[in-house]
């Protein structure tokens, strides 16, 4: 997606480069590698972050509910990935993505809302000033989330 234009789009995986590119690091990776390559700082609006799944998420095992953030980062400008636990790696799965790719800077304050099919940048500035859990409270409200 494209934070600054609004634009959100989707682009499948082939078999191919889901076996070449293995985990939410290979896909990363390649994404970086082909998108931003070395031509953009790591503050520069092309550079990109992304948060990707490896092949294993939602899985009913434990600890394969992980993200992987890659980017290019502040302190090398060079690749960088982290990892994250919790759901939100499943979850993305189980909307049937392997990957979100964020490019740009939003001109107002918004939110990725993702429901299967529907993928949609919202308005977030009733959101400003709250902190994580309220922020969560106030969306699980809003979508009729529970827990």
């Amino acid at each position: 997606m494209n934070l600054t234009t609004g634009r959100i789009w989707v682009q499948p995986w082939t078999p191919e480069e889901m076996r070449t590119y293995v985990g939410g690091v290979g896909l990363g990776a390649k994404i970086l590698s082909e998108e931003v390559g070395a031509r953009a700082h790591w503050d520069h609006p092309d550079n990109r972050l992304i948060l990707a799944t490896g092949p294993l998420a939602g899985l009913p095992v434990w600890g394969t509910g992980g993200l992987t953030v890659v980017t290019r980062g502040a302190m090398t400008n060079g690749a960088t990935s982290t990892q994250a636990n919790g759901f939100f790696g499943a979850c993305l799965k189980f909307s049937g993505y392997d990957a979100i790719v964020i490019q740009g800077q939003a001109p107002r304050w918004v939110y990725l809302y993702i429901n299967d099919d529907a993928v949609e940048l919202r308005d977030a500035r009733h959101l400003v000033g709250k902190d994580t859990w309220e922020c969560q409270d106030v969306l699980h409200a809003e979508h009729g989330l529970t827990g």
